[in-house]
């Protein structure tokens, strides 16, 4: 009777262990910094989020001082995403929308360690607050970590 009452008691304790570590299953946020190719000053940035080794979201992402032609000359704006784009396998690939109102849809792709996000974006006329219409050009940046 001892044994199999220890025994019930090894394998409760061990299936209690189980679920205390899938609980407390890792998450990780890789924050990324980077530029757009030909106009290094403009800074981009993003947080990769993985769960257990896996790749989840891209969120936080911002690119700042994006030069933009506002009709009374060149202006430089900033475009973020709200809130989060999940990362869909195969191939890593997220898609959301930045700018004011989302009017600007950004598409790329995460390696698979999570430390490299490349993006682009098409061209279109977007209505900034306090500026008026901008134009932002196509754009394509890498952020790496």
């Amino acid at each position: 009777m001892g044994r199999r009452v220890t025994g019930i008691l090894a394998g409760t304790l061990i299936v209690a262990a189980a679920m205390v570590a899938s609980a407390g299953a890792a998450t990780h946020k890789l924050e990324l910094t980077g530029s757009v190719v030909l106009d290094r000053s403009t800074e981009v940035r993003v947080v990769v989020t993985k769960r257990d080794g896996d790749l989840r979201a891209v969120k936080g992402l911002r690119l700042q001082d994006v030069k933009s032609d506002c009709g009374d000359g060149a202006r430089r704006v900033d475009l973020g995403l709200p809130g989060k784009a999940a990362i869909k396998p195969p191939g890593h690939y997220f898609a959301g929308r930045v700018g004011p109102r989302n009017s600007v849809r950004v598409t790329g792709f995460v390696d698979h360690r999570g430390h490299r996000v490349r993006l682009s974006t098409a061209g279109k006329k977007i209505q900034v607050p306090g500026i008026g219409t901008c134009k932002v050009p196509s754009i394509v940046a890498i952020a790496t970590g």
